[in-house]
Order: structure tokens, then C-alpha cells, then sequence
């Protein structure tokens, strides 16, 4: 596994947890899994390599 794929995973068990916890807000939610898919296409690999760095420190 990639640590681009890692990133991603984590993202989408953050969002995941968001989503669950935020219930009522449904509509905030879906937007905000759009914006970070949207935001992940968009990075170069330096700025993944970033963030991924970041995820890992917020994770531990």
C-alpha cells in the first residue's frame, strides 16, 4: 500500500466518523466529502506527501 493510499484511507475514516456523528447535518457532510475528493485530485505529490505527514501525526 501506498502512503497515498493510506492518506486517502484515513480521510475517508475521518470523514466516516464526521458523517456518523453529524447525523442531522447530512447536506454539510456530502459537501464536505466532495471538497476533500476534490482537494486530494488537486494536490501535486509534494503536497500529499504533506498531508499525509500531517494525518499521520493527528492519527498518533
Amino acid at each position: 500500500m501506498t502512503s497515498h493510499q493510506s492518506c486517502l484511507q484515513f480521510l475517508y475514516m475521518m470523514q466516516t466518523r464526521f458523517c456518523r456523528t453529524q447525523i442531522p447535518r447530512t447536506l454539510e457532510c456530502v459537501i464536505l466529502v466532495f471538497v476533500i475528493k476534490t482537494n486530494i485530485e488537486n494536490f501535486t505529490n509534494n503536497n500529499k506527501l504533506l498531508f499525509c505527514q500531517l494525518s499521520k501525526l493527528l492519527k498518533s
